[in-house]
């Protein structure tokens, strides 16, 4: 009798992600508390840390460097916004991420506690990054009014572009938190391998900039690549994303959504004696 309980108590654990979102709402709510909680400022530190960062960069990569960079305007203010967009929405994907390695070793009180679906972990974070990250956005579009590029209707399909984003960094975040479980030395490969992406992902720069249409295609096989072009032609363009690479970037998410929970689930029985 006492394993039926136990079953029936892990099943209830292993929920589907959408049944759990009112305690992700939750714990999305008390993270972001959380971070400011000590701070003079507080919650004011969400806007500020975006404009600091856009000022960081615009000053490396505009007097520094002085990079030249087509961005479907001449001046550099589009060059800082294009930059900027990217920034904020590689920020989101690279958060999660990071965090992930270190999620469950972390959290061994948790984990201990079979009633306590550590699955909405990855799912959590990436709700709380997000957060920051539409705050983000918003100055964003906020610019483009102020510059004198306008907004369009085009911007209600930023929903369906940021659906690849989800897939893919929850995705990963089920996998390496499981595995950096496992192996600590996962925490330290990610961040190296983050630090190489940001690079090969275009966001200092533009996928036009390519010499040829071979080494473009090989750019855009990154689904993060594909959200942060999509993203740029939407806001600052007014033009439709390329939908074949949104379906392919969608794809890609949905296995690697798929993947990482199958892994997490099927190494989750072990966490308890390693953490």
């Amino acid at each position: 009798m006492s394993g039926l309980i136990e079953d029936h108590i892990v099943g209830q654990a292993r929920q589907s992600i959408w049944s759990r979102r009112a305690l992700i709402q939750q714990l999305v709510s008390q993270q972001i508390s959380a971070r400011y909680k000590q701070s003079v400022l507080g919650a004011v530190w969400a806007v500020v840390n975006p404009l600091l960062t856009l000022m960081v960069y615009a000053f490396v990569f505009l007097v520094v460097f002085r990079p030249r960079v087509e961005t479907g305007a001449s001046d550099s203010t589009a060059y800082v916004l294009s930059l900027f967009s990217g920034i904020v929405i590689f920020g989101v994907f690279s958060e999660v991420v990071s965090l992930s390695p270190m999620m469950i070793v972390n959290r061994p009180s948790l984990v201990k506690k079979v009633v306590f679906p550590i699955e909405v972990l990855p799912v959590v974070a990436f709700g709380t990054a997000s957060v920051f990250g539409v705050i983000g956005l918003g100055l964003l579009l906020l610019a483009t009014l102020i510059f004198g590029i306008g907004l369009g209707f085009k911007l209600l399909l930023l929903p369906v572009i940021f659906i690849p984003l989800y897939l893919v960094t929850v995705g990963l975040g089920w996998f390496f938190a499981s595995t950096g479980a496992y192996l600590r030395d996962t925490q330290h490969v990610i961040r190296a391998a983050l630090q190489l992406l940001f690079f090969m992902t275009p966001i200092v720069w533009t996928i036009d900039v390519l010499p040829s249409e071979r080494m473009q295609t090989l750019i855009l096989l990154n689904p993060i690549a594909v959200v942060v072009e999509s993203s740029r032609l939407v806001i600052l363009q007014n033009q439709y994303p390329a939908w074949y690479w949104l379906l392919y970037a969608t794809i890609v998410g949905i296995f690697v959504y798929a993947f990482g929970r199958w892994w997490f689930e099927r190494t989750r029985g072990g966490f308890s004696d390693v953490v």
